[in-house]
């Protein structure tokens, strides 16, 4: 299962730049590594326990230096969703 939200729970397709480039879903508690690249927190953990490189340019990466982007999170929660 995706750490991020799956897209059909939006009333309008979301902006690309709130979308995990891992699961590809919208990110979910979204974390930023010092290479400006931005995740699920689930996913970049997931991944960082095989690999300990940025999935998008392969930078090396300390899990001590993510840094949680709260501001984009909330942003996120604004996001009109669907009525079922």
């Amino acid at each position: 299962q995706s750490g991020g939200y799956d897209l059909n729970l939006f009333a309008s397709p979301p902006d690309c730049s709130f979308l995990c480039s891992v699961c590809h879903g919208v990110l979910k508690r979204p974390v930023r590594l010092p290479c400006s690249h931005i995740f699920c927190k689930k996913c970049i953990l997931r991944w960082l326990a095989r690999q300990k490189t940025c999935p998008c340019c392969r930078k090396e990466v300390k899990r001590k230096k993510m840094v949680h982007v709260n501001k984009l999170r909330r942003t996120i929660g604004r996001l009109e969703v669907k009525v079922a």
